[in-house]
């Protein structure tokens, strides 16, 4: 019987012991979980052997796997952490040659509506960014087609709203903000030249014409927003714009070719997009307060920039010779691929805590 009671007591101490262990290894687990989420949201391509075609999906890299949403023939332009939910933007294709505008929340498809092109059968529109606000999902993006007139809009939980164009031709919005009860857009039109531009409550503003804006990764990449200060990319430099009063300033970015998004992070202006001083076409680039941190030595693009633990991430693309494009990352100037994929491409950085 003592012996029992030994070999019994024996029994809970090994027992003990091992929970210990394993809850242990457990909790050293859940801390590194318990660190932020690093998201790269983007377009993967996924070979279909039946339709003998790439298919593409909108969707996110986490941790090396990627997780695709199940719509498929999509492409996301960006993405944003907002309102607790991902808020992704971007287009669907179908239907030969129709481009539908929607937005994802938390992979949710919504499509939004377009402008019928009687030439063709076809419709366009297009989305740009997607927010929430109190609720409701704010998208901000464009309509038309062929060579017409472009129509700067936004829809609100799916309701569309029409900005006036002024006459002017080739109208987008970039991004659209709710700040203390008023309703900002800030787009692109064309007035001999390609300019930015601003709409409050319905109303186009002051026309921010230090700048030309155009550039390839303007049209569909957010601006970022730190209290009433909003940071808006363009060509070579950004607009910083105050919606408490409505000023702004522009800041040119030297050997910007163009700038793809820009954040004020912890007191320093971090802006990321291409240089193409090389002379052997754009390559992806980050600047600190208007300091080249870094320039890719092989064709790509950068869109998207986060600081993490004092780690610098850069999300975008690097092409081969044919221009192909492929999602990849910078960590500390280091790049990382995402996939072996061709036409894929990494376009926001999310951190979610």
């Amino acid at each position: 019987m003592k012996k029992s009671k030994t070999l019994s007591s024996l029994f809970l101490l090994v027992l003990c012991s091992l929970i210990s262990f394993f809850s242990c290894e457990s909790g050293s687990a859940g801390s590194e979980s318990s660190g932020p989420r690093i998201i790269f949201v983007g377009t993967d391509v996924v070979y279909d052997a039946v339709e003998d075609d790439d298919i593409g999906y909108a969707g996110y890299w986490e941790n090396g796997s990627r997780t695709n949403y199940s719509e498929e023939n999509v492409e996301a332009s960006c993405a944003l952490y907002t309102g607790g939910s991902i808020y992704a933007a971007g287009i669907k294709y179908y239907n030969g040659s129709d481009e539908r505008a929607c937005y994802w929340v938390d992979g949710v498809l919504t499509l939004l509506e377009s402008i019928p092109d009687p030439e063709n059968d076809a419709t366009l529109s297009f989305t740009a960014t997607a927010r929430d606000f109190d609720g409701s999902a704010y998208v901000a993006g464009g309509m038309g087609y062929g060579t017409s007139t472009g129509v700067a809009c936004y829809w609100v939980d799916g309701v569309r709203t029409k900005l006036e164009s002024a006459g002017n031709d080739g109208l987008f919005l970039s991004d659209v903000i709710v700040y203390d009860g008023d309703v900002y857009a800030f787009g692109c039109f064309y007035d001999e030249g390609d300019k930015s531009g601003y709409w409050k409550n319905g109303v186009r503003g002051d026309l921010l014409t230090e700048a030309d804006t155009w550039g390839s990764g303007f049209a569909l990449r957010p601006c970022t927003v730190d209290g009433s200060m909003l940071y808006m990319p363009c060509e070579n430099g950004y607009f910083v714009f105050d919606m408490s009063n409505d000023t702004y300033s522009f800041t040119e970015v030297a050997d910007a070719h163009y700038l793809s998004r820009v954040k004020n992070i912890s007191g320093h202006i971090y802006a990321v997009g291409t240089n193409s001083t090389a002379g052997n076409g754009d390559m992806a680039c980050l600047w600190i307060d208007g300091v080249e941190e870094f320039e890719e030595t092989t064709k790509s693009e950068a869109y998207d920039v986060a600081l993490v633990d004092d780690v610098v991430y850069v999300c975008g693309v690097y092409k081969n010779d044919d221009d192909d494009e492929t999602a990849c990352y910078w960590k500390d100037g280091v790049r990382v691929s995402l996939t072996d994929t061709l036409y894929t491409e990494a376009t926001s950085i999310l951190v979610i805590e």
